[in-house]
Parts: structure tokens; sequence; C-alpha cells
């Protein structure tokens, strides 16, 4: 098989021969082929997961979107990560900023004052 290539791809070809990581155009044409492959399939599944949402959309299988209880959980999340990595190193390693997001967001969490560490 021939194939023609512009200037610009031809450019991109020798770029990548330059920078040895490939030994041969032929070797930069099947990594690039590979590259489409996997760029396609995780389009089609883009578009599958897109799809089955406007089919649930359409069926109503929806609820609103709840900022509030979103921004609560990641901040849940981000507060269990810190107290299990305090658990698991030196105290003296965290810095004041992380001392203090522990009890800022201590306090929204149980809604009370927490007195300083």
């Amino acid at each position: 098989m021939e194939i023609t290539l512009t200037s610009e791809q031809e450019k991109i070809v020798n770029r990548f021969l330059e920078s040895k990581q490939f030994e041969s155009k032929e070797e930069v044409l099947s990594a690039s082929l590979l590259a489409l492959e996997e760029w396609e399939k995780g389009y089609s599944e883009l578009k599958g997961m897109i799809q089955s949402g406007l089919d649930q959309y359409e069926r109503g299988e929806f609820s609103e979107l709840d900022m509030d209880a979103i921004k609560r959980k990641a901040r849940e999340k981000l507060l269990e990560q810190k107290v299990l990595e305090a658990k698991h190193e030196e105290a003296t390693e965290w810095t004041d900023e992380d001392w203090a997001f522990i009890r800022t967001e201590g306090k929204k969490l149980v809604g009370r004052q927490v007195k300083p560490i």
C-alpha cells in the first residue's frame, strides 16, 4: 500500500523519528492506527453512555442535581482522606493549613464548633 502524506503530516512523522521514539515510519503509522482504534473505542463508549442517559431522561428516570449534596459528599471524602493520612503519618508533617482544613470541614459536617487541636 502506498500512502501520500501532506507536508504537515510528514513533519509530525519526522519529529517522532528524530525523537527516537520510533525507528521507522511504519512504526509511527502502526502506533497512530492503534491510538486511533483506542480513540474510536472510547468515542463509541461515550456515545453509548450519552444515549443511555438520554433514554433514561425520556423515560423520566432522573432527579434534580443537588449541588449542595455533591459538595458535602466531596468535603466528606476529602476530610476522610485527611484523617486517614493523619493516622498513617507523623502529625508533625502536616501543615497548619491541613489542620485548619480538618477543623473547618469537620465543623461543617458535624454542625458544631470543634476545638483547635
